[in-house]
């Protein structure tokens, strides 16, 4: 695997000439390309255009995006949370169809944790439901990767999401990193 570090924020990975993807900081002009990857799994509870529009413009240092050939694969959003400045709680993942199963969503969690680590970050946060296999197995890998501990606790019960049909979601901590 090659990594060539462009610009800041901007990294080029291949480990094939036909894999190649640039990984860099989302603009704005992603965002309905990003709002569309969403609708399109099917898993992901989707929000609104203007909140990927904000995420692309005021969290771009805390979010990532994969693009090949001028397309967008994937993208990771996250920010840092006001009353945890060492870590970045991960919001949402997602690869479009076209690019699924070839280890991109790692390839983004991994470059997104070490962007983030001269800002201070030290753990990586989401919350994750218990029947989401693809992310847990996501998230155990990124501990794996960085020799690291993955713990569980207590995150957003049902009761949280008013009513909605929606299961759980514990707080998975990967760190430190």
């Amino acid at each position: 695997m090659q990594c060539d570090r462009g610009s800041v924020g901007v990294q080029t990975i291949s480990e094939t000439p036909e894999s190649t993807y640039t990984l860099r900081p989302p603009r704005t002009g992603d965002a309905a390309a990003i709002h569309q990857i969403v609708l399109d799994s099917g898993v992901l509870d989707p929000n609104s255009l203007y909140a990927y529009l904000l995420i692309c413009r005021d969290f771009e240092a805390t979010s990532i995006v994969a693009e090949k050939d001028g397309e967008l694969a994937g993208f990771v959003s996250g920010y840092v949370p006001p009353a945890q400045p060492d870590a970045l709680f991960v919001w949402q993942v997602a690869v479009s169809d076209r690019h699924r199963r070839q280890g991109l969503a790692g390839r983004m969690l991994r470059a997104l944790t070490k962007q983030s680590q001269p800002l201070g970050i030290k753990f990586i946060e989401a919350t994750i439901a218990p029947s989401n296999t693809a992310s847990r197995a996501l998230f155990q890998s990124l501990a794996k990767a960085f020799d690291t501990e993955l713990r569980e606790s207590e995150g957003f019960v049902k009761a949280d999401f008013g009513g909605e049909e929606h299961e759980e979601e514990p707080v998975i901590r990967v760190g430190p990193v």
